[in-house]
């Protein structure tokens, strides 16, 4: 299936984290132009991707990796592939104990009824629709490995909603700060709505890259 890569619609492009710096990903999609995306996007985050075409190949690596002694912590799956779909995929990993601690990233084309509590059951940690736009990738990334500031509740599943409402709050916050830095000695005068909203505005597009920096 086609990843492609949506429109930010004005998501705020976080700082990358220095804790992704390293982080080993497998990434098992049977669309080549699917992994060469993903390979090049998390690349530039700095973390290192293993590329995988099917969910037979995809065990394999993660065997390997287990008895190297060095476990992927994240593994993002495409739900739609031959022979064995994502879902099936993640039925196999959550039957090896030895990779209780592995975060799975469900990426899907088109989602049905019933998927989200499928993910739930299967320990899936964010379930996100293609197109999937780089900072709500790397945003989902974030929360699922615990290194976003607001992290999720661990039953919590992470999707494009609950991301999205993250980052409202966040925005809130900013602009905030930013008011109460604006009068710092009588933080009861508020100025009129209009210039609020000004404000808001200015303090998102100024803070799109401290979005995950904010505590």
């Amino acid at each position: 299936m086609r990843l492609g890569v949506g429109a930010e619609s004005g998501w705020a492009v976080p700082l990358v984290s220095t804790d992704l710096q390293g982080v080993s990903v497998l990434v098992v999609d049977d669309n080549a132009t699917n992994r060469r995306i993903l390979d090049e996007q998390l690349t530039r985050w700095h973390m290192k991707p293993t590329l995988a075409a099917d969910s037979r190949t995809a065990l394999q690596y993660l065997q390997q990796k287990v008895e190297a002694g060095n476990p992927f912590p994240l593994v993002l799956i495409d739900s739609k592939m031959p022979e064995m779909d994502g879902f099936t995929l993640a039925e196999q990993i959550k039957q090896d104990p030895r990779l209780a601690a592995l975060k799975m990233m469900m990426l899907t084309s088109a989602g049905q009824r019933g998927d989200a509590a499928r993910c739930r059951k299967l320990g899936v940690a964010a379930y996100l629709t293609k197109p999937i736009g780089q900072s709500e990738l790397l945003n989902g990334i974030l929360q699922v490995l615990g290194t976003h500031p607001k992290k999720a509740e661990p039953s919590a599943l992470v999707t494009r909603h609950s991301l999205r409402e993250r980052n409202k709050t966040v925005r809130v916050l900013l602009a905030e700060g930013s008011l109460q830095r604006l009068h710092p000695l009588e933080p009861e005068i508020q100025p009129p709505r209009h210039v609020r909203l000004a404000l808001r505005r200015r303090v998102v597009v100024l803070g799109r890259l401290a979005v995950a920096v904010v505590p």
